[in-house]
């Protein structure tokens, strides 16, 4: 029987406290589950940080616990209302294992006057679940046991220390010291992306680094190896003593392309490391120009950072299973050959637009005919939405870009930006005759029904850029080129 833990909540932000009840419960489970709550509308507060922020605060704090404890971010993926303790009950108690809650003990003092506690009160089917559940109950300070109403399965911790999310936040926004408070990863975090201080959280910052221990990332041919250029930058940072383990590391070093920075940032994402790019590619839009010895003084001079989405996608197979994928810069379904065919044809598709928001009314394209539909975010948009002739994106705009490829009806119909709310359906028509390929940042899945992208609440890289030559300002140099 393996005995799990979930720990959940709204870890907004998530502080030492949090962290200490995980400590002082990992000895006792075989598996720890950190489950952050998506929204709240019973705890605005909840609401006010973006769920990109939440989700990269809790992977900071609670990423490198070994393999033992696991980050479930998927309440915040769906992006609705949080689900309920009983409804997380029911999901995760399977044969073979014995589920746990945690709670603190204020959960269960009988506060109210008719001697209930929050549990019994507010939680959906709170009483059933005192009955029927197992709870690790944690002591907090100022709520004693013996005034509180306990479950029928429990356990009793004490994590030995005290905190709150609520003061934490209060701390923050009063600009009083708190970094003793949360983990130093989410503190750097916090400070660099100006969260809780009482006005507009941003996707950018400022990002510095001294001294830099950096993880090294590039590209290996399996016949030629690394290119010259790329070995002798990565000659020229093992000289300057700054290469480090990835479970070391303080930024991600990417010496390539865009290529090679897709691929970095779909492996590592959820470290939630920063990833600062050194160009020995071509153009590479999302890197910089500069030499090993630039990059250290850069980083520790301060460089600026964008924080930026990714896609959430669902795509329906041929053979109607569903499956899930992210993407870093563009999903799409394109005109697909099967083995033994003559050629491809055109594809037929239907194409939905809604508001995830509600911030206005669903838009439908009975059919598309061509050989592409392609949603791309900013920093994808310089790529393959590029190559179709569209033009790209700002990289910290806001919006997402809808791409058709070789159409010919309707006529003339090339796509479009859309809101970042956005959510994009695709659905191939005629799928016998008129097949279609689903496509993750190249990666193919193969014919697919249907595919359903939109902006991801919790997948996300942070980027970075020298001071004073953003992407935008490379974007320019490409459209105007000097002779």
């Amino acid at each position: 029987m393996i005995r799990e833990v979930i720990i959940g909540g709204s870890f907004n932000p998530p502080g030492n406290h949090h962290f200490d009840i995980s400590a002082a419960l990992t000895p006792h489970f075989d598996r720890l589950r950190i489950f952050p709550c998506g929204m709240r509308p019973d705890k605005l507060s909840t609401n006010d940080v973006s769920p990109l922020h939440r989700a990269a605060m809790v992977d900071l704090a609670f990423g490198g616990l070994g393999d033992k404890v696991t980050v479930d971010l998927s309440d915040i993926r769906q992006g609705g209302e949080f689900t309920r303790t009983y409804d997380v009950n029911e999901r995760y108690n399977q044969d073979g294992v014995e589920l746990w809650h945690a709670v603190g003990t204020d959960l269960l003092e009988k506060r109210h006057d008719d001697g209930l506690s929050d549990i019994e009160r507010w939680w959906y089917r709170g009483r059933e679940l005192l009955e029927t559940a197992r709870f690790a109950v944690i002591v907090r300070d100022g709520f004693p046991l013996e005034r509180c109403t306990l479950p029928r399965h429990y356990d009793v911790w004490d994590a030995g220390s005290t905190g709150s999310s609520m003061l934490i936040r209060a701390t923050i926004q009063f600009r009083e010291p708190y970094t003793h408070l949360v983990p130093p990863t989410v503190a750097d975090f916090i400070e660099r992306h100006n969260i809780y201080r009482g006005h507009s959280m941003s996707m950018r910052g400022l990002l510095h680094r001294e001294p830099v221990r950096a993880y090294l990332h590039y590209y290996a041919d399996e016949r030629t190896g690394v290119n010259p250029k790329t070995a002798r930058v990565i000659d020229d940072f093992e000289r300057l003593g700054v290469r480090a383990d990835l479970e070391d590391a303080n930024v991600i070093i990417v010496i390539g392309g865009d290529g090679t920075m897709l691929d970095a940032t779909r492996q590592f994402y959820r470290r939630r490391l920063p990833f600062f790019g050194v160009n020995t590619g071509g153009t590479g839009y999302q890197l910089n120009d500069v030499t090993a010895e630039e990059t250290i003084a850069a980083l520790a001079n301060g460089v600026e950072s964008y924080l930026l989405s990714m896609l959430e996608c669902e795509c329906m197979l041929e053979s109607g299973e569903v499956v899930h994928h992210t993407a870093y810069n563009e999903a799409y379904a394109e005109k697909y050959c099967r083995p033994g065919a003559k050629g491809k044809q055109a594809s037929h598709f239907s194409l939905h637009v809604r508001s995830r928001e509600d911030n206005w009314p669903e838009r439908y394209c009975e059919r598309i005919v061509g050989s592409h539909l392609m949603v791309s975010t900013p920093q994808g948009s310089t790529g393959y939405a590029q190559d179709l002739d569209h033009d790209p994106l700002m990289i910290d705009s806001q919006s997402l870009l809808l791409v058709g490829g070789a159409t010919n009806q309707p006529i003339g119909w090339r796509g479009m930006p859309l809101p970042g709310d956005a959510e994009v359906m695709i659905e191939v028509l005629d799928n016998d005759k008129r097949p279609a390929d689903g496509n993750f940042d190249n990666v193919s899945v193969g014919p697919i029904r249907k595919l359903t992208i939109r902006k991801s609440y919790v997948a996300g890289a942070e980027i970075c850029f020298l001071r004073g030559y953003s992407p935008a300002m490379k974007l320019m140099n490409a459209r105007f080129p000097r002779y």
